[in-house]
């Protein structure tokens, strides 16, 4: 498994991952030793009372 953390402390994260950073993460993660069988997601908002954390298995 590969993770991509994207962090925001305006708007959700998960609207920043385009189909080019995806893809990047997934060429990335082809040249590993042993090659990823999943690529997730872990998104975090950064507000004034708090980190909102989510994770997105499988979102890449």
């Amino acid at each position: 498994m590969a993770v991509e953390v994207k962090t925001r402390i305006a708007g959700d994260p998960v609207e920043s991952l385009t189909g080019v950073k995806a893809g990047a993460v997934r060429r990335s993660g082809a040249r590993l030793p042993r090659r990823p069988d999943r690529y997730d997601l872990v998104a975090v908002r950064l507000g004034p009372g708090g980190a909102e954390v989510r994770w997105l298995p499988g979102a890449l």
